[in-house]
C-alpha cells in the first residue's frame, strides 16, 4: 500500500489566507494528495495564545476550510503547540485537554498534530513529560490518530545548539508505551533534508518505533539562508521508503501557490519513477500554473531555486516583474511579483 502524502502547512511567517488555502488544497486533491494539517507557526490561538478562546471570525474560518476539505476528499488536521505546557502539565493540563477537544470537535478533525518543536529546553525529564500529555492527548481524543512532533525532531545537531541538548534517554522516555493511534513527526537526517533515505529512516525508527510519519521541509523556504529562494523543483532523491513511514508530510513555501509544482511530484517518490519523470510532473504543474508564461519563467526559476534572487541581473529581474505586470492576475504572478518586491521577508522567530 503507497504511502499517503499530504500538505503541512508549519512554516513561520504569514499564514494562509483561506482563500489561498482553499485553491492550495484543490491542487492536491486533484494531484494525489490525502491531507492537509494546517499548523503554520504564526497562527497565534493554536500556539502563543493556545489558553484563550478561538475568535469566532478565525473559528469560522477554519471550519469552512475543514469542510471544504472533506469535500474534496482529503483528511483534515491542526497543529497545536502548547508553549509552556511541558513545565506546567500540573497547572495547564485540564485546560489543555478541553481546548484539545473542543477544537477537534468545532473544527471535525480527522486527527490532531501536538507540536513540541522549536522551543527552548525547559528541563532534563522533558521526554517523560511529553509522554505523559501524549497519552493524556490521545485519550481524550478517544481513538482519533494523534500525531507527534518532538522536541528534538531530527539528528540535525543545530537542535542542540538552538533548544539545548537532547537528554540522553529523550527518545526512550518520549516513546515508552504510546497507544497504538500515536505518531511520531520526523524531518529526516537534518531539519531541511536535501535527501531522506532508507537508512535514515531506519536509524529514525530505532529509537520512535513504527510510528514515524515524515514532515519534509521541502518546498518550505521560511529559513535565513532559504527565503531568498523560491523552490519550484521536483522532489530529489526520498526512494525506498514505502513500508517504512506511516505518511509524508509536505512543507510548503510562504508563497502558498508557488509551491504547487514541487508539491505536485511528492507522491512520485512512492512511485519508483525516474528523476526524468518527476521533472515532467512538475514541468506539467507549472505549465497549469503560469500558462504560457512558463517557457519564459522556466530558466530563470531554476536560478531563483539554486541561488536566491540576489543572483538575479537587474535586466532579468525587470523581465519577471514586467511579465507580472503584464499578467495582472491576484494568482501565482501575483506572488511571484510580492517574492521579488519583498512581500515575504524572513520572520526571525525562525531559529533552524
Amino acid at each position: 500500500m503507497s504511502v499517503p502524502c499530504g500538505v503541512i502547512e508549519g512554516f513561520y511567517g504569514a499564514p494562509y489566507p483561506l482563500e489561498k488555502r482553499l485553491k492550495l488544497a484543490s491542487f492536491a486533491a486533484a494531484h494525489g494528495l490525502k491531507f492537509y494539517i494546517c499548523a503554520p507557526k504564526n497562527e497565534l490561538f493554536l500556539r502563543k495564545l493556545w489558553k484563550e478562546e478561538m475568535p469566532g471570525e478565525r473559528l469560522l474560518e477554519l471550519q469552512r476550510f475543514s469542510s471544504r476539505l472533506h469535500e474534496l476528499g482529503l483528511r483534515f488536521a491542526f497543529g497545536i503547540s502548547p508553549l509552556g505546557l511541558t513545565a506546567g502539565w500540573e497547572r495547564d493540563g485540564e485546560r489543555f485537554l478541553a481546548r484539545l477537544r473542543q477544537l477537534t470537535r468545532d473544527l471535525k478533525a480527522d486527527f490532531v498534530c501536538l507540536l513540541f518543536d522549536d522551543v527552548k529546553k525547559e528541563s532534563e525529564d522533558i521526554g517523560t513529560r511529553q509522554n505523559a500529555i501524549i497519552k493524556a492527548a490521545a485519550k481524550a481524543l478517544e481513538g482519533l490518530e494523534l500525531w507527534a512532533c518532538p522536541a528534538y525532531y531530527s539528528f540535525d545537531p543545530v537542535l542542540d545548539a538552538f533548544f539545548g541538548r537532547r537528554p540522553e534517554r529523550y527518545f526512550a522516555e518520549l516513546t515508552a508505551d504510546l497507544p497504538d493511534e500515536v505518531r511520531i513527526f520526523w524531518t529526516g537526517p537534518k531539519v531541511i533534508s536535501e535527501d531522506i533515505t532508507k537508512d535514515d529512516l531506519l536509524k529514525a525508527r530505532s529509537l520512535l518505533g513504527d510510528r514515524l510519519v515524515l514532515w519534509d521541509n521541502y518546498p518550505v523556504n521560511d529559513s535565513k539562508r532559504l527565503c531568498p529562494r523560491l523552490h519550484l523543483g521536483p522532489f530529489k532523491g526520498r526512494r525506498g521508503l514505502e513500508g517504512l513511514c506511516r505518511a509524508h508530510a509536505a512543507n510548503p513555501m510562504t508563497e502558498a501557490l508557488l509551491s504547487e509544482p514541487a508539491l505536485a511530484t511528492l507522491p512520485l517518490c512512492y512511485e519508483n519513477l525516474s528523476d526524468e519523470a518527476r521533472l515532467k510532473a512538475r514541468d506539467e504543474a507549472a505549465a497549469e500554473l503560469f500558462g504560457d508564461g512558463w517557457e519564459i519563467l522556466r530558466p530563470l526559476m531554476q536560478v531563483l531555486s539554486e541561488q536566491g534572487q540576489e543572483t538575479l541581473s537587474d535586466a532579468k529581474r525587470r523581465e519577471i516583474l514586467a511579465l507580472c505586470e503584464l499578467k495582472n492576475d491576484a494568482g501565482a504572478y501575483a506572488e511571484l511579483r510580492g517574492f521579488l518586491e519583498g512581500a515575504y521577508a524572513f520572520d526571525p522567530q525562525c531559529l533552524t
